[in-house]
């Protein structure tokens, strides 16, 4: 994050402060719902995840229902929601020991009908004057069980869930800025919300942004409350959102048995770590959801009571505020729920109050999709950026050995439900993963609407159900629910007798009784009797995972920490930032940017109006002067520019327009850092304005060995590229590399500055001279890291050209480039070296 390292420290206590004990009473009222049985320990680990998404669902919907954002009337539903969940969670249970009244006894058998369709005939035969008691003995039997899950968590979990917490928060630590090129436009939207209330377009456009707004809105909450940038607001939620996950499916895994297994298995499949570093924070934050559904649907039917379903439902339509696709995983997740169950098992029942509170919700959800959104992309193709989700990607992202894992876990432990549900669950995520088969289609703007969703769902569709599979099978005393599976009950009773003779092996008595006593009270040719579980596996592979694990971990870590010394990869330089964040300009200004990554200024002042803006989701633009700004500014038309109200311009060394202006007479360098520059716009020509440079592009033939001719990553990024330098430069890890710099006539005998324009890591040694005969001008540089700009001062003679000579030392370490992934970098394994992009002659003007 942006500061120093106690500015840092004390911004991550306080955000993470205000966001998880802003929604404490409220998570531990829906814990005491979804697992009234767990212990301190087991609420301590759903506890960053819930109530991060209470204040998510609150943040998000707010402005959903209002269109607007405020910090005051946010905190006020924060604090209503703590004080009526407090009121509830205080409210002291009563276990009745007693003989229930006849219409308490209607009562309970009404709920049972209303949750599972009918009412079964071991229960209906009943009289209704028999001893109905809710027993002591069924609470403690309950508790004994949550005692047995708690005595067998493994020794190291505590350790594991520290280390989970420090691994998601390193990243704050040691990025300035996230990673990635997604989170400029969180930030914009978050500070849009903090200053203006709205998502409204910034003057001079037009429009709206349509994106869900949880996210953004919790981000300005940190912005306006805690007075964080907009960078490292978003930052912080999306790292926090990274831990909370991780320790919520560990702590929803605890209720069976396998929290410590999983935890390890989350850190062994990298594909949501890469979402994360990637600043995908709201398809990472979304996935919160899953510890609510696997609170709800991972357990067995009997379990399962009235408030759960309602919150549940409540569920996805939070997560919908946050992101489409964790309201889409939880659908997918209740489709394998009532597919394994057969709505309501072996009975085929109506379908039951869960399905039907769910199907009611997403049937609005998809209403609202088809209606508002999907006519937007009527014309628009199937998008699939990288490909299919459901091959490659898949393996690459998730891990061949996490998949094997999983694969030998479905297969082994197919005779539970639990597990043959989470089998459906994965086969209907990767069904969706069709989509992108149908790139560049156009058909039902549905579909093309689901891919724009799903378009990088190798990520984040498959990590979590493989990691709870493998879990599972990794864990020593999970506690799972057996299939049940049919024997004959013919007029001999021989098949039966020998069923049940195998059964009894690994069967309680009370169990093949009560399966007994059902068959006959239905009068079934059937009777059902659970299926044998299978036993742990050698814990040598626990140890075998935990050991690959640790390994994983210590590389990719290192990596992350030799990645935070490459600054040339950010998509904004640090003179564009220095740049943007101390702007002042008079009010009513009109800034020109570049339609790209680096040309976003998102935390500008709300009365500073510019040309462009950040493409997120869904825009609504009524109103677009970027492209006729762009062509005035071309022309030197500056009529144009005074109608649209342009009066600056920002050019940043990684876009295209800086020669443009270098060149006109018409704007004047007011800031120069680093090659980023503020222009000001004069309708009448003055000496410094008409000041003209000469840009010179290296060529391929001045890259001599070992000089390395590499393309640009940036270079078809850049929406308003001008194609006015080349795609690829000169890389030098070591070595020079000359270039010969025309002198106009006004150039001669003149003082001027050598600008070379550079990218690499910091450390490296660079020499610049400026050679013109027989005189030679010399400075030596030490790069700072990112891009840069070097800057030598010299005498023109009356030469009509000459040479400039770059020599570089001390490059040639190599390190892993997540560029090449990505499809911007042209190789993987890369080394330290200097990056040209151009030679400036700029003659100095008083």
């Amino acid at each position: 994050m942006e500061g120093e390292l106690g500015t840092v420290l004390w911004h991550l206590l306080a955000g993470a402060t205000l966001l998880f004990g802003s929604g404490i009473f409220p998570a531990l009222f829906i814990i005491k719902i979804l697992d009234p049985l767990s212990d301190t320990f087991r609420k301590v680990m759903l506890l960053p995840a819930i109530s991060l998404l209470v204040v998510f669902g609150i943040a998000g919907w707010m402005v959903v229902i209002t269109g607007k954002f405020d910090s005051a009337t946010l905190i006020l539903l924060l604090i209503v929601a703590n004080c009526l969940a407090a009121l509830f969670h205080w409210k002291r249970d009563v276990i009745r020991v007693r003989r229930l009244s006849q219409w308490e006894l209607m009562e309970e058998r009404a709920d049972l009908i209303e949750s599972e369709g009918e009412l079964p005939k071991s229960i209906e035969t009943e009289s209704l004057d028999e001893d109905t008691t809710e027993l002591e003995e069924d609470i403690e039997k309950k508790k004994k069980l949550a005692i047995d899950l708690a005595s067998s968590r493994s020794w190291w979990l505590p350790l594991a869930l520290a280390t989970a917490a420090l691994l998601s928060l390193l990243p704050l630590l040691l990025f300035e800025y996230p990673n990635g090129v997604d989170w400029i436009g969180f930030s914009t939207l978050s500070h849009r919300l903090a200053t203006s209330g709205d998502l409204s377009l910034p003057a001079i456009s037009e429009g709206n942004w349509t994106y869900p707004p949880a996210l953004p809105a919790t981000a300005a909450l940190l912005e306006t409350v805690v007075g964080m940038t907009p960078a490292s607001a978003i930052h912080l939620v999306g790292q926090l959102s990274l831990f909370a996950l991780l320790w919520g499916i560990a702590g929803a895994s605890d209720r069976w048995g396998a929290s410590g297994p999983t935890l390890l298995c989350l850190a062994l499949v990298p594909a949501l770590f890469v979402k994360a570093h990637d600043s995908g924070y709201p398809t990472v934050a979304s996935q919160l959801g899953l510890v609510i559904g696997l609170l709800v649907l991972l357990r067995p039917i009997a379990e399962r009571r009235r408030g759960q379903d309602i919150l549940f439902a409540i569920c996805v339509i939070t997560t919908g505020a946050i992101h489409p696709t964790g309201a889409l995983y939880l659908g997918t997740l209740l489709g394998a729920y009532l597919i394994t169950h057969r709505f309501g098992m072996r009975r085929e029942i109506a379908v039951s109050r869960l399905a039907l509170t769910s199907a009611v919700v997403l049937s609005i959800a998809a209403y609202i999709v088809l209606v508002t959104f999907a006519p937007r992309l009527l014309s628009e193709p199937v998008f699939s950026e990288y490909g299919w989700q459901g091959g490659f990607s898949l393996i690459l992202f998730n891990g061949p050995i996490a998949i094997a894992l999983a694969g030998w876990a479905l297969w082994r432990t197919r005779t539970s439900i639990e597990v043959v549900m989470l089998a459906v669950w994965i086969g209907i995520n990767w069904i969706l993963t069709l989509v992108h088969l149908f790139n560049g289609v156009i058909a039902f703007s549905f579909f093309t609407l689901l891919s724009y969703v799903l378009y990088s769902m190798a990520l984040h569709a498959f990590h979590i159900p493989l990691a709870i599979v493998g879990g599972i099978i990794l864990s020593n005393s999970v506690k799972l629910t057996p299939r049940e599976r049919p024997i004959s009950v013919d007029q001999d009773g021989e098949a039966m007798v020998q069923e049940m003779l195998e059964a009894s092996r690994n069967l309680t008595a009370d169990e093949i009784s009560a399966s007994a006593k059902e068959a006959t009270a239905e009068e079934a040719t059937l009777m059902w009797l659970p299926m044998k579980l299978p036993e742990p596996i050698n814990q040598n592979w626990l140890i075998a995972i935990f050991l690959f694990v640790i390994f994983q971990l210590t590389i990719a870590n290192a990596l992350l920490i030799e990645l935070s010394s490459h600054d040339e990869l950010r998509v904004q330089t640090k003179g564009d930032r220095e740049l943007m964040s101390t702007l002042n300009l008079p009010a009513g200004s009109v800034l020109f940017t570049e339609d790209a990554h680096w040309g976003n200024v998102y935390d500008i002042d709300e009365q500073i109006g510019m040309t462009t803006f950040p493409s997120l989701g869904l825009v609504d633009v009524r109103v677009n002067n970027q492209g006729h700004a762009r062509s005035a500014i071309l022309q030197d038309d500056t009529k144009t520019l005074r109608e649209l109200g342009v009066t600056h311009a920002l050019s940043s060394p990684m876009g295209t327009f800086g020669e443009v202006f270098a060149i006109s007479p018409y704007w004047e360098i007011s800031r120069d850092i680093d090659g980023s520059r503020l222009w000001i716009l004069k309708e009448t020509p003055t000496s410094r304005s008409a000041a003209s440079s000469t840009f010179v592009y290296p060529s391929e033939q001045n890259c001599i060995d070992p000089c390395e001719w590499r393309l640009d990553p940036w270079w078809m990024v850049d929406a308003d590229q001008l194609v006015n330098r080349p795609d690829s430069q000169p890389f030098l890890t070591r070595g020079e590399i000359t270039m010969t710099i025309p002198l106009e006539r006004g150039s001669h005998d003149q003082t001027v500055k050598i600008n070379v324009m550079i990218d690499a890591p910091a450390g490296l040694e660079v020499r610049v001279y400026a050679i013109d005969g027989a005189e030679i001008e010399a400075r030596k540089f030490t790069t700072n890291g990112g891009w840069q700009q070097l800057t030598l001062i010299t005498k023109t003679s009356l030469a009509t050209d000459f040479e400039v000579l770059i020599r570089v030392n001390g490059g040639g370490s190599g390190w892993i480039n997540p560029l090449a992934i990505t499809g911007r970098g042209d190789r993987l394994l890369d080394h330290d070296g200097v990056r040209i992009h151009w030679v400036e002659l700029r003659p100095m003007v008083e």
